[in-house]
């Protein structure tokens, strides 16, 4: 299984560089969305005089636990975050990436979206199907509040898109608001 990492660099100009990407984990070593949050809140607590962050994206998804809890250290931000998908942007990271105030992507990059899928439920019984089953509701109200969020859709326009499993070219990404605009990365990283 897939999770979600970042590493954090301190860049010139009171900036801050996320990177994310994906590596592979059993899914009994991944825990639960608050654990990464408070990790992640851990990480960026000593670069506090920063005064923006930049993320880059490049992960084709991964356990749900790592980015809800990325996505809602982010959401608690109150410095400027800025995005750039550069490669793939899918399933579980389009929650920490699409957030963002500013979303840019490179002419190169691709964003997925989907249902989610709740891991193994098919194998749990009992107690433990009803939570994961509601641990995949959970999820999937917020990646379509996410969504909403970014392209102005109702509510049965984006549960479709994510059933129909829709990947976005850099040029469809930006003309349904996805990202805001398409931009190579040495621009993303001169950009003020």
């Amino acid at each position: 299984m897939q999770e979600l990492k970042w590493s954090i660099m301190k860049k010139p100009g009171g900036v801050l560089l996320i990177t994310v990407t994906s590596c592979e984990k059993e899914p009994n070593q991944i825990p639960d969305a608050f654990v990464y949050e408070r990790k992640f809140k851990r990480m960026l607590e000593p670069f506090r005089p920063i005064t923006r962050i930049d993320l880059i994206v490049n992960s084709p998804g991964g356990a749900v636990n790592s980015a809800l809890g990325m996505t809602k250290a982010l959401t608690d931000e109150k410095r400027p975050i800025r995005c750039l998908i550069d490669g793939q942007c899918g399933s579980a990271a389009t929650m920490v990436a699409l957030p963002c105030r500013e979303v840019y992507i490179t002419p190169a990059s691709h964003v997925y979206i989907h249902m989610p899928k709740t891991y193994g439920a098919k194998k749990l019984s009992g107690v433990w199907h009803l939570m994961s089953r509601l641990q995949k509701l959970s999820t999937v109200n917020t990646l379509i509040s996410i969504y909403r969020h970014r392209l102005g859709w109702s509510r049965k326009d984006v549960r479709q898109m994510m059933k129909d499993s829709r990947r976005f070219s850099p040029a469809e990404a930006v003309e349904t608001h996805l990202v805001d605009m398409i931009m190579e990365r040495r621009e993303f990283e001169q950009y003020a």
